[in-house]
């Protein structure tokens, strides 16, 4: 859940120059916008930026522009070291995922020691209870909303029953916190944050967390300073500044009243049918905090405790301040759709990579465009979510982050961006023509025409390479009936391919007639009518038909191979997820089920690279739970190669490192590590622990997957990570292995 963004710009992006001077943070208003007109005028704010970045502006390395192309986007102020980091960023509001509710913090949705679903510290039990209390009869609106109406299963396309509920239970924190922000104790609640940690204390979970690394802002400044001094010193020799690096304040805290508003929340692109129904739940749940408001006034009143007083003038409990943000049925509607658009994972520090809730960070939605080779990536673990740089960005680069999973086909990921965020990607991973990109490798085919040495068959569509071609070239010259003929033979591929349509832009200013005619609220997932396209040959250049006849030998074309495939990996999936057996229970069992689902797997992993192309999505998704049956199944030395296959398939597709990346570079040298020392399978030859010149290979290699692994870990998630202190723990052990 991410905020709808053009995609990534040129790296320095002429045109700006002229759009900045009156709306971009470089102009550094003293003043904050006030909310008030960011509520009247839903189209001026999203061409500034958030007050709260308008006030960091002085010492964030990064300045917000505004141009009709890209919207609001975030370009680097100097040169960026990778690892870098560019924001840190408290949640507004923030809610476990139904899954995780035991197991997450209730106030900050990250992870707390052993795992209890308790507040992770003293100021996040103060905060979770003055939310609770007022997020109360929101809640049990939604229940009772839900149940009676069915929403769940039909209001927001791509989100499940558990995933709108969230939704709900975030935009109902968003609401308490706005009313807690109005009555002035969240500030009050803000500025014990701090402190919220000292030696041995007793948290609320009743463990002794003692310092928390995770959570200490003091450590994120004195690494960002570390980082400005680092750059001015490097800048020193050439002219013009020597100046003493600005003093840094994170995190950064967002306002509910004042910030929020000046997210895009895409409400105009929701269906009708979508927002008919956020409407009405919108409506029960704002009269339910109408409701509890009213009871409360006239308990207070009955008591004589002053609080009886004219409606619009006595301090709100449940909802904000009449007549301002949120305060109004349709104010919910479309913060639902909102949060749908902007909301990210919350407490995904963790080995597996898992988000354990989901929360609002609106700097973090505002400030980072979306890009399919991104230069930046982000991570929220210990109640705060952090922004880095994966590269070396120059000074006027634009910084991106990925909203979607990289090693997904193309026409997968622009279809999952335009469904859920409303854009059309136009990053130069996307826009190129596909024969000649690496995404075309994720849906490629062996070809099998005659002469054609190791080509690999793309479902590129018709004219979809020309199409590409022309867009990248700027697509001048066509004729108003060629433009409309290409957007419909290339409807497939969309703009990811580089169409005629143009992205949604992140302001909400400037949509093109092109995207009106070109991008559909449902879209077409590659077939032309009722004929799929050929599929076409990178290296040979044959056209071969998507399906199969009765003159080909019964081999099938393309699309039945694909088709058999994914038929293949349902079935794998569906082994891999069957219940433990009956009395086993525990662990044992687990194993037993992911080892049982070896053989599917492998099946799939073999018809690479006779049929499949061994980067296709289909064999990628197919090596991680191979690795975890053969682990279980005792191979390691099998699980090291299925985890080395996925290393090379990261670096070939995407080229950046990612946490990913890092928690697979990990497990692949503590792998080869157990190959060594015996206790595992061993080597091929079954006799325990390898030995001799097949040892030191294996050393070798498992030293450099740790260090690699260190230096990825660094990147993406910084030095104190508890994984990136595994990370070096590892590299430690390792160095006596021989």
């Amino acid at each position: 859940m991410t905020k709808p963004a053009a995609a990534e710009a040129p790296e320095r992006a002429p045109e700006e120059k002229k759009a900045e001077a009156g709306s971009s943070s470089s102009a550094a208003p003293a003043a904050a916008p006030a909310p008030a007109p960011a509520a009247a005028s839903p189209s001026k704010p999203h061409s500034s930026p958030l007050p709260a970045l308008a006030a960091a502006s002085p010492w964030l390395p990064f300045r917000v522009a505004h141009s009709k192309a890209l919207g609001r986007h975030a370009l680097a102020t100097r040169d960026i070291k990778a690892g870098e980091l560019l924001l840190v960023e408290r949640p507004v509001a923030a809610v476990p995922r139904g899954e995780h509710r035991a197991r997450a913090c209730p106030a900050c949705a990250g992870g707390v020691c052993g795992g209890r679903g308790r507040p992770c510290s003293p100021a996040c039990a103060s905060r979770a209870a003055a939310l609770g209390e007022r997020a109360a009869p929101a809640l049990v609106a939604i229940a009772g909303a839900s149940s009676r109406h069915g929403l769940p299963h039909s209001c927001f396309e791509g989100l499940g029953a558990e995933d709108l509920c969230d939704l709900w239970t975030l935009v109902a924190s968003l609401v308490a916190a706005a009313a807690l922000e109005a009555s002035g104790e969240g500030e009050e609640l803000r500025r014990k944050e701090p402190r919220e940690r000292e030696d041995g204390e007793e948290g609320s979970c009743g463990h002794d967390h003692g310092p928390s690394p995770e959570a200490d802002p003091e450590l994120d400044n004195a690494e960002s300073r570390t980082f400005a001094a680092a750059a001015a010193l490097a800048s020193s020799a050439s002219p013009p500044s020597s100046a003493p690096a600005p003093e840094t304040h994170w995190p950064l805290h967002c306002s509910v009243l004042d910030d929020v508003p000046f997210l895009l929340d895409g409400w105009d692109r929701y269906k009708p049918s979508w927002r008919a129904q956020a409407s009405g739940m919108a409506k029960e749940v704002h009269a339910a905090l109408r409701g509890a408001e009213a009871a409360r006034r006239a308990a207070a009143a009955a008591e004589g405790g002053g609080e009886g007083a004219e409606e619009g003038r006595a301090p709100s409990f449940f909802l904000p301040p009449a007549g301002g943000a949120l305060s109004k049925p349709l104010d919910l509607a479309r913060l639902s759709c909102l949060v749908a658009t902007n909301a990210h994972g919350t407490g995904a520090g963790n080995p597996a990579s898992v988000d354990l809730g989901f929360g609002l960070f609106p700097a973090l939605a505002a400030a980072f465009n979306h890009s399919c080779e991104p230069t930046a990536n982000f991570c929220a673990a210990g109640g705060m979510m952090r922004a880095r740089a994966l590269r070396d960005v120059s000074a006027g680069e634009q910084l991106t982050v990925s909203y979607v999973n990289l090693f997904e086909p193309r026409r997968t990921r622009a279809h999952q961006l335009m469904e859920a965020k409303h854009f059309a990607c136009r990053c130069a991973r996307c826009r190129g023509p596909l024969l000649e990109a690496r995404d075309r490798f994720l849906d490629g085919v062996t070809c099998r025409e005659r002469g054609c040495k190791g080509g690999t068959l793309i479902p590129v569509g018709r004219d979809c390479g020309a199409a590409a071609a022309a867009a990248a070239a700027g697509g001048g010259g066509a004729s108003k009936s060629k433009k409309k003929k290409k957007k419909q033979n290339t409807k497939d591929e969309g703009a990811a391919a580089g169409s005629e349509a143009a992205p949604a832009p992140a302001s909400g200013e400037g949509e093109t007639k092109g995207e009106e005619e070109g991008q559909g609220e449902g879209g077409d997932d590659g077939a032309l009518g009722d004929v799929e396209p050929p599929w076409t040959c990178d290296t040979c250049g044959a056209s071969v038909s998507a399906r199969g006849s009765s003159a080909d030998g019964g081999r099938g074309g393309p699309a039945d191979i694909c088709d058999a495939a994914a038929s293949m990996w349902a079935r794998a999936s569906a082994a891999s997820r069957a219940a433990p057996p009956a009395g086993g229970g525990g662990s044992g069992s687990r194993a037993a089920v992911a080892a049982a689902a070896v053989p599917l797997y492998e099946a799939i992993v073999g018809l690479a690279p006779k049929t499949l192309h061994p980067h296709h999505v289909l064999v990628f998704d197919s090596l991680m739970p191979l690795c975890n049956g053969l682990r279980a199944a005792g191979d390691p030395a099998g699980a090291a190669r299925a985890v080395d296959l996925l290393i090379r398939a990261m670096d070939a597709l995407v080229g950046v490192p990612s946490a990913e990346l890092g928690n697979l570079l990990q497990l692949h040298a503590e792998l080869l590590a157990e190959r060594c020392g015996g206790s595992g399978g061993g080597d091929s030859s079954g006799k325990g622990g390898a030995a001799g010149a097949l040892r030191q290979r294996l050393a070798r290699s498992a030293r450099e997957s740790a260090a690699r692994a260190l230096e990825v870990r660094r990147t993406t998630l910084g030095a104190r990570n508890p994984l990136t202190r595994e990370a070096e723990e590892l590299v430690e052990s390792l160095k006596a292995l021989k």
